[in-house]
């Protein structure tokens, strides 16, 4: 892809999904009643560095011109996504645009985010948003369209897309919770459950070392269905090397059960 990228100094320009639609979806009126962020260039971007870059950078942006901004930019993509590496099309990455648009719409009764969801079910759904053994297809490639799956059953995979998704597609997200939550939990001693840990992953002969919050991701997706049996579970694991973790009161679960308050 080297004939197809260049320098890109504005960091929502493009290919930086897991930033631009964190700060999309930080709508601060919605909470508070304070438009300030509506107002021209009031998320604005500034880089220089005198060592190297040239002149100094600004990039001018307010919560309307950025959710314009990356709403072109889905409509672009066919609706599949926006990438957060050149070419890489999370699913998971684009869950947070999608919360940005429904409270781009609260705030200005638009329609934006029925339209983009309509079109990513269409476009997931053609590349098939479950691998073949039930988990969250990792990412699609932006330019040959290839999917990846999650070969490696790795927690974080589902229980990260699933805790996002959940916020707009539950039904699904419930659909497949229990299933692909059972490959992956440990019992333990007193109720403690832990995560199973996938094998590292190797990438062009070296092994990749890293964290990728497997338990911890786990722990957000079984709070967000409104799992408290699962919850508690990992806390009672948690609590036995972080003292004082509190622990949540056991309740069964059920796809119909109201997502509390996280």
């Amino acid at each position: 892809m080297v004939d197809q990228l260049h320098e890109e100094w504005d960091p929502v320009g493009q290919d930086n999904i897991m930033y631009s639609a964190y700060v999309q979806s930080l709508l601060y009126n919605v909470l508070f009643d304070d438009h300030r962020f509506a107002e021209p260039g009031a998320l604005s971007f500034d880089h220089w560095s005198f060592f190297w870059g040239g002149e100094p950078k600004h990039f001018p942006y307010d919560q309307n011109s950025l959710n314009e901004h990356l709403y072109w930019q889905m409509v672009r993509s066919g609706y599949v996504g926006i990438a957060c590496e050149p070419s890489c099309i999370f699913q998971i990455c684009n869950h947070p645009a999608i919360l940005g648009f429904r409270m781009h719409d609260v705030l200005t009764g638009g329609s934006r985010a029925e339209e983009v969801v309509t079109g990513y079910e269409q476009a997931w759904r053609d590349f098939g948003r479950l691998d073949p053994g039930g988990h969250y297809n990792m990412m699609v490639s932006g330019d040959t369209r290839a999917v990846r799956p999650n070969a490696l059953k790795a927690p974080w995979v589902d229980a990260w897309c699933g805790s996002l998704m959940n916020m707009w597609n539950r039904d699904f997200v419930c659909q497949h919770y229990p299933r692909q939550l059972a490959e992956i939990l440990v019992p333990g001693e007193d109720g403690a459950l832990s995560v199973v840990f996938p094998p590292p992953m190797e990438a062009m002969g070296r092994q990749v070392v890293n964290d990728t919050c497997d338990f911890g991701w786990v722990a957000v997706w079984a709070s967000e269905i409104g799992d408290a049996d699962t919850l508690t579970g990992l806390l009672t694991h948690a609590s036995t090397t972080s003292p004082g973790t509190g622990r949540t009161s056991p309740n069964r679960w059920s796809p119909r059960s109201p997502t509390p308050s996280t």
